[in-house]
Order: C-alpha cells, then structure tokens, then sequence
C-alpha cells in the first residue's frame, strides 16, 4: 500500500508523525515525488506502481480516495478497481451531493461509498 497527497512533504511529513502513520506504509508520495503533478493527473498513482514493482500492469493495481480527484487520477492511470469514500459520514444525507453511479459491491462501512 502507497500513501499518496496532494500536501507538501513537509506537511504530509507532519500530519503523518501526528496520527502515529509513519509505519503503516513502506512508501508515501507528494505531487514532488511524481514530477510535480498532483491529483486529478495520474502521475502518483503511476509513480507508486513503478517505485514498489508491487504489480506487472497498472491493471493489476487499486486506487481508493476521498475526493473526485482521487477517482479521476485512479481511471486516468488505468487502474483495475478505483474506489472512493466520503471523509464526512456523519453529514446528513440531505446535505450531500448526489453520489457518483454505483456498482453493485457497495461498502457498508462508509456510506456514501461507490466504485467507478
């Protein structure tokens, strides 16, 4: 699993040390690790799969988010599976925006969730 950001290293660097992260993961990239280019282009998705050798084909790799940039970058790379979440379950369904077209494996755990 790659951590991947849109915050400076420096920021990403701080949050991580504040939430105890800094060793779920064995990689973590900023827009800077990929050339500059954050979400919605593709470059940290793609950067991840060429610096963990974790697959063959971007085919074979997972994107998950929380934002429409994040599911854009996961389709723009050519992703197998591009998932996303809302960070806010706690917002009443009233006041979200209509959810993206849902597939059929719909995660209980974090509504509103959907796979693209």
């Amino acid at each position: 699993m790659v951590l991947t950001t849109g915050f400076a290293r420096i920021t990403q660097d701080a949050i991580l040390d504040a939430l105890g992260w800094r060793d779920l993961v064995r990689l973590t990239l900023c827009p800077a690790d990929a050339g500059g280019r954050g979400r919605p282009y593709p470059d940290m998705v793609l950067a991840a799969l060429l610096r963990t050798g974790a697959a063959d084909d971007v085919a074979q790799i997972a994107v998950a988010g929380d934002t429409s940039y994040d599911m854009t970058a996961g389709r723009r790379s050519g992703a197998a599976v591009v998932a996303g979440c809302s960070p806010e379950p706690t917002t009443p369904r009233s006041s979200r925006r209509p959810a993206p077209p849902t597939s059929s494996a719909r995660s209980p755990n974090c509504p509103p969730c959907w796979e693209w």
